[in-house]
């Protein structure tokens, strides 16, 4: 997505959707990304199934994507 208004004298930024940024944060998968995504997830802010969608977009090993799926569908089931 990107962002920009009239006051930002032609600059503008870019803005990761937040399924997209979770997704990296789930392959990081350090404690505060995992801590990230049970928060989002908690907050209602995320879809499971469009986190399923782009997980299966995203290159990877088919054993990280598998740790991946298995972490998504935890985290709704909480």
């Amino acid at each position: 997505m990107e962002i920009c208004n009239e006051n930002t004298y032609g600059i503008s930024g870019l803005c990761l959707e937040i399924h997209d940024l979770i997704i990296s944060k789930l392959y990081a998968g350090r404690k505060k990304d995992i801590e990230f995504f049970n928060a989002a997830a908690n907050l209602g802010m995320l879809s499971r199934e469009t986190l399923i969608e782009r997980l299966n977009m995203t290159p990877m090993s088919n054993e990280r994507r598998r740790i991946i799926e298995k972490r998504i569908r935890g985290g709704f089931s909480q």
